[in-house]
């Protein structure tokens, strides 16, 4: 799995954990 793509999927979960503690 190519460093750039785990990175690409990092920053999307990331994201979505944000989403997730801001909507609450």
């Amino acid at each position: 799995m190519p460093l750039d793509l785990f990175s690409c999927y990092w920053t999307l979960v990331n994201l979505l954990l944000f989403q997730k503690q801001w909507c609450k």
